[in-house]
Order: C-alpha cells, then structure tokens, then sequence
C-alpha cells in the first residue's frame, strides 16, 4: 500500500522528514495562485523543494473555491491553463 497525505498547511523540512520517516510516499498540496485569498495554501517552490528534497513525491490540487467546478467547461479551461503555469513556476517537471 502506499501512503500519502493531502494538507492545505505549508510544509517544514521537520514535516516533511518527519511524514517520510512515518512511511508516507507523497504529499497532496495546492497549486493555486500564491497570493490573495488562495496564498495561504499555496504550493511554493521552496516548499516543493523541501517535499522533494526528503524523498517524497507530490500530488498537486487544484481548488481555489468551493464551487469553482460548477462554472462548467470554460473556467475549467482557463483553471488548467494557470495550473500548468504555476507548475512550470515552482519548477515541477513537464512529466
């Protein structure tokens, strides 16, 4: 079985050493704009490091409200064009 976690809390190099130690193999966190009401959950490059460097994988999230998905195909769209985008910015690979 593999393990993972999915928090919305910034992640220490403690916290990230500390879930490897306990077994887990990747992290759930948020890829969403890094600032206004979404930065406080926001996925950082500095924290992706921190993730990648204690040997753990990461699962990317994106939500940035509660109701984001009931603005149909179009906002879908532009969410996954801004997604990539924020991925490309915290460095995460192409694949």
């Amino acid at each position: 079985m593999i393990l993972g976690v999915d928090t919305a809390s910034k992640l220490t190099a403690k916290n990230c050493a500390d879930l490897k130690s306990a077994g887990y193999e990747f992290v759930g966190r948020y890829l969403v704009p890094n600032s206004g009401a979404t930065a406080w959950k926001a996925l950082t490059n500095l924290e992706a490091g921190r993730i990648t460097g204690a040997g753990l994988s990461i699962l990317c999230i994106w939500e940035t409200t509660e109701n984001r998905a009931k603005a149909g195909y179009s906002a879908g769209c532009v969410d996954g064009a801004l997604a990539q985008q924020l991925a490309r910015e915290i460095g995460m690979p192409e694949s």
